[in-house]
């Protein structure tokens, strides 16, 4: 039986083992499954050649998770052969520390893979094939911070057994006229906003991160039309993640940061949001049951992008550079600063 037909036979994952098949890996579709040991350490090679040259992202790591599964069900299979029983077992094996997966990728892999809270079991098999102990090497050195080049990403401690993540890791090779787009872009998003817009200050951050990773050479090649353009940055802040989003330096600007990050999730997932204000106003003052309130006013809606107005609170939120829009609870949209904000928490449906 040739290593195709056994594939095709035990119903396995295969969709990037036939591409392997359909290219460099063409002579071992019809391998024999007698001579798979012999030739395993020229299958391996040309197996890591295929996933370093034609495959990128999720399709290395199923490569990967498909081969292993093979090996398993190659394992299992008895063969006829000359040991004294007239049969024996293939001995090849497959695993992490042979694969072509290099440490940061699997590290990665694992990043991406806890955006939906996993237990470390779950991550071991379904996720990487390997022992639950190797799993928990890695979750621990991710727990105290993993590095690549300037970035640093740390993770929560599991909470109930589950282990999650919401860091999404982009990486990006860039010439310097991309380099030069990308904070120009960013620059426009930031200049002339509002200092509290959360879309300003991740902007800015989003821009100071990038420019902390350029060279000295790329600086001076830059900064100049960055200038003239409003859109250089300070001086470049580390590229770091975990998830208290603390992080050496200015304190009082990672807070400012944190809460633009809450609010924008409250903006991206459309909740209910409790805004407190610190100017009064009748029509934006009532309580949760429609009563006027003593307290500071609070409106009860959701975030509004990109939404006409019918009520402004006051003049400044008629400028869309210092202003949001809320959908209030009965579908109407108030305009209001930025400034006039002292706190948004999510509220109850």
């Amino acid at each position: 039986m040739g290593l195709r037909t056994f594939i095709e036979d035990k119903n396995l994952p295969s969709e990037q083992l036939h591409r392997f098949f359909r290219g460099i890996g063409r002579k071992f579709a019809e391998l024999p499954l007698e001579e798979f040991d012999d030739n395993f350490n020229d299958f391996k090679m040309k197996l890591a050649r295929h996933a370093d040259t034609e495959l990128c992202g999720d399709d290395r790591l199923e490569l990967y998770r498909e081969m292993y599964d093979l090996l398993v069900a190659l394992r299992k299979k008895r063969l006829e052969g000359t040991d004294p029983t007239g049969r024996r077992r293939i001995r090849a094996t497959y695993d992490l520390g042979k694969s072509f997966l290099s440490d940061a990728e699997i590290n990665l892999a694992i990043l991406k893979a806890l955006h939906t809270p996993m237990t470390q079991e779950q991550i071991a098999y379904d996720v990487l094939r390997c022992t639950r102990n190797a799993i928990g090497t890695r979750l621990s050195a991710l727990q105290n911070g993993f590095r690549l080049g300037d970035m640093q990403v740390k993770i929560a401690p599991p909470c109930h057994r589950q282990y999650g993540s919401t860091v999404h890791p982009i990486l990006l090779p860039l010439n310097l006229t991309e380099v030069y787009v990308l904070l120009s872009v960013l620059g426009e998003a930031w200049s002339g906003r509002d200092s509290l817009d959360p879309h300003a200050v991740i902007a800015r951050d989003l821009a100071e991160k990038i420019y902390f990773q350029l060279t000295d050479y790329a600086r001076g090649k830059i900064d100049a039309r960055l200038e003239e353009r409003g859109a250089k940055p300070e001086k470049g802040e580390a590229p770091w993640y975990d998830f208290e989003t603390h992080r050496a330096g200015d304190r009082k600007k990672m807070t400012k940061v944190r809460r633009s990050r809450n609010w924008m999730y409250f903006e991206k997932s459309r909740r209910r949001v409790c805004i407190t204000l610190a100017c009064g106003d009748a029509e934006a003052g009532d309580d949760e049951h429609g009563e006027k309130s003593a307290e500071a006013p609070i409106v009860y809606g959701r975030l509004a992008p990109g939404k006409n107005p019918a009520f402004y609170l006051k003049d400044k939120s008629k400028n869309p550079a210092f202003c949001f829009v809320v959908e209030l609870d009965d579908g109407s949209l108030v305009s209001l600063s930025w400034e006039d904000v002292v706190d948004i928490e999510e509220a109850s449906e």
